[in-house]
């Protein structure tokens, strides 16, 4: 089958969407959003934190109650683990592999954003991790104190540009690929795939490196990490035309409001309920919700309106997966 055509657009040292109909929000927009909307709703902004009272419903983890033991043994099953945020452990042909993993209590330094909800799982109960999947550089994804709990033993695979940031922390073991490539690792093939977002972690580096998805396809099933992206319909069909079926499909349902500012890279509820119809994968599994404050929803209110998307599409109920962080789903195979 031959590869799609959609790539991201190079210009100069910078990447750009090539959805002909995104709309690029910069530091004025943020400024204008964390300054005067803040001040005009007298709701003070500080690193993306709103400081309501109301926060929602929140979701539980104990990881006291994590059946570690069958996740360190476990060499058959195809399963999918959600720590937190946009962190999953996926246990697919005998290998583990993690996704975005943040273990910190807080990203972007002491002041940056803080946990509302533990990790799923504490880090020594973990299976030994074979690969780590890194969507894009921003510090709710690609958060180094907890990458240095792992150093060089994992392979890391990473978009163009992240090597440099990994390799600049003492972490050499990276591959780094553009949309579309692939690298075999054991029996798996993982897949860069497309996503709509940015990147940014210093005042003059936006765009430097590159941002995307990630799509393990194993001996008998494929699971789709969308990482960060907004909604773009030829995208998804893409990746759907590419690579179906897909057995499961961890999209973002977080951080959508205020959708003038947010709606070009991240999805909202109603866009993940969609773009999962476009795939038509087995089981929609949300991601990156419940965990930091990051936008001005509350941080219950994602799941409550993907509930509400979900009846509105009369989606089946094995259809939705909503896990409480350190639980488990096995995938595929009628379960």
């Amino acid at each position: 089958m031959s590869l799609p055509d959609l790539y991201p657009v190079r210009k100069g040292r910078r990447f750009e969407n090539p959805n002909p109909h995104f709309l690029r929000r910069g530091p004025w927009a943020v400024a204008k959003w964390i300054l005067w909307d803040s001040l005009r709703r007298r709701k003070p902004l500080s690193f993306g934190m709103w400081w309501d009272k109301d926060l929602g419903a929140l979701p539980s983890s104990n990881p006291d109650d994590v059946d570690s033991g069958f996740l360190r043994s476990n060499r058959t099953i195809t399963t999918v683990t959600w720590i937190g945020h946009s962190s999953f452990l996926i246990q697919i042909d005998g290998l583990n592999i993690l996704t975005d993993p943040v273990w910190s209590e807080r990203v972007f330094g002491r002041m940056g954003p803080r946990r509302f909800t533990a990790p799923g799982i504490p880090v020594h109960k973990l299976p030994e991790i074979d690969c780590i999947c890194i969507s894009h550089d921003h510090y709710d994804h690609l958060d180094l104190p907890t990458l240095s709990l792992f150093g060089n033993k994992p392979q890391y695979l990473v978009p163009l540009g992240v090597d440099r940031i990994l390799a600049a922390h003492g972490i050499g073991h990276a591959h780094a690929l553009t949309w579309w490539q692939s690298m075999e690792y054991g029996p798996l093939r993982l897949h860069s795939v497309p996503a709509q977002h940015f990147s940014v972690r210093a005042p003059f580096d936006r765009d430097t490196t590159l941002w995307a998805g990630w799509l393990i396809e194993g001996r008998r099933h494929r699971i789709y990490f969308a990482g960060d992206t907004g909604f773009f319909e030829r995208q998804f069909r893409e990746i759907k035309h590419h690579f179906g079926p897909i057995h499961a499909a961890i999209l973002p349902i977080g951080a959508y409001e205020p959708s003038w500012l947010m709606q070009p890279v991240h999805l909202n509820p109603f866009e993940a309920v969609e773009a999962f119809r476009i795939l038509d994968a087995g089981v929609l599994i949300p991601c990156h919700w419940g965990t930091f404050k990051l936008s001005e929803e509350a941080l219950g209110d994602p799941l409550d309106d993907l509930r509400r998307a979900a009846a509105q599409e009369s989606l089946s109920p094995d259809s939705l997966w909503i896990p409480e962080p350190g639980k488990t789903r096995r995938i595929g195979d009628g379960v």
